[in-house]
């Protein structure tokens, strides 16, 4: 699409220009035939001076299109900028507003290798990062919970010797077993 505009933007400056040397060569004719008809010249000096008119009208005519040309690369370029803000502008929506877009750039993104990588070795340090908390808080939890079953497994060992002391046949196993009296 931009190269038929440029093509097309090319073929109008040849129609320009062709148009404009067109009315120099009428108008140059028109006034070198008046003047040649009062004071006829020979045909060199006639020549010379067609040359000279036109080598002027084409100079003139080449430095208007270069002028137009470089201020509508200026106005392009201005434009280019413009349409590059509006297109992120359009990307950025599309991509809050389609799930399916947003899927598929991230997958596009996971996909290239620094970012596989990156993403691999972020992983894998929260990963051993958690690991290494689950192990610690494991440990904590089995330390306390071996705590409290050796509290309990104390009471009741007192309360059972307490028990059995206070039974009156304990004597009397005691000295069966050979143990107090």
């Amino acid at each position: 699409m931009r190269v038929l505009k440029y093509l097309l933007l090319f073929f109008v400056q040849l129609v320009i220009t062709f148009i404009c040397v067109f009315f120099s060569i009428i108008f140059i004719e028109n006034y070198v035939g008046i003047a040649t008809t009062i004071n006829p010249m020979d045909s060199v000096s006639l020549a010379n001076t067609f040359m000279v008119f036109v080598t002027f009208i084409l100079v003139g005519v080449t430095l208007v299109i270069t002028l137009a040309s470089i201020w509508f690369a200026k106005t392009v370029s201005e434009k280019k900028i413009d349409i590059i803000r509006d297109n992120i502008k359009e990307i950025v929506e599309s991509l809050l507003t389609n799930k399916n877009l947003q899927d598929g750039v991230f997958k596009e993104i996971i996909e290239q290798a620094n970012v596989k990588k990156t993403l691999g070795k972020h992983i894998e340090e929260l990963t051993k990062a958690q690991r290494d908390d689950f192990t610690n808080e494991i440990e904590n939890t089995t330390k306390k919970l071996n705590d409290e079953i050796e509290n309990i497994q104390k009471s009741v060992i007192s309360i059972i010797d307490k028990k059995i002391q206070d039974l009156p046949k304990a004597n009397e196993l005691n000295e069966l077993i050979g143990g107090k009296k």
